[in-house]
């Protein structure tokens, strides 16, 4: 896969606990059963740490959104093939009608991860048209599933106990040496 090129500059990306935090219900239309599914569904499995956050599009109106791309280092590839660059589109912040940043989305207890933060990522290739002519730049990739992303801390899984209980939470203080044995298994 070619590197995408990002025209655009980082963002100033607030630390997202000094933003009042908006829940966001949504529809999961890759609800999988166990981690081991939603990897076989999932075009890439990667361990990476987000290098960079950039602004991808904003939308307008009384309560716009802000998409922001996380630019991704590949530690350790647990499926799929290596790529130059990783950019992973996320619905991150409410906008007011000035485009200001108002709140952090929450889907299912989790916020846009920040910079250096690590995560197991159960990812899509995307469609380069995705998000239209508008935007300032596009994905390579997508989450699969809304639980596609699972922190780390210190090399093992960290799961928030606030989170509901969906997949992933088995995992939680295992290393991820556990989760490439389910995805071999």
């Amino acid at each position: 896969m070619a590197a995408v090129i990002l025209s655009c500059g980082t963002a100033s990306v607030p630390d997202v606990s000094t933003l009042p935090t908006s829940a966001v219900g949504v529809y999961d239309p890759n609800e999988f059963q166990s981690v081991a599914e939603m990897a076989a569904a999932s075009d890439m499995v990667l361990v990476g740490s987000v290098d960079a956050v950039v602004t991808l599009s904003k939308s307008g109106g009384h309560q716009g959104i802000e998409t922001v791309g996380l630019v991704l280092t590949g530690i350790d590839y647990l499926k799929g093939d290596l790529t130059e660059e990783i950019v992973v589109g996320w619905s991150a912040y409410f906008l007011d009608d000035k485009g200001t940043r108002v709140s952090a989305m929450s889907v299912y207890d989790m916020t846009v991860p920040g910079v250096g933060d690590q995560l197991v990522w159960f990812l899509e290739a995307t469609d380069p048209d995705e998000l239209g002519p508008d935007a300032l730049g596009q994905p390579t990739h997508a989450l699969i599933s809304f639980d596609g992303a699972l922190r780390l801390v210190d090399g093992r899984f960290a799961w928030d106990s606030s989170r509901p209980k969906r997949i992933g939470a088995e995992l939680d203080g295992k290393p991820v040496g556990d989760l490439a044995v389910m995805i071999a298994g």
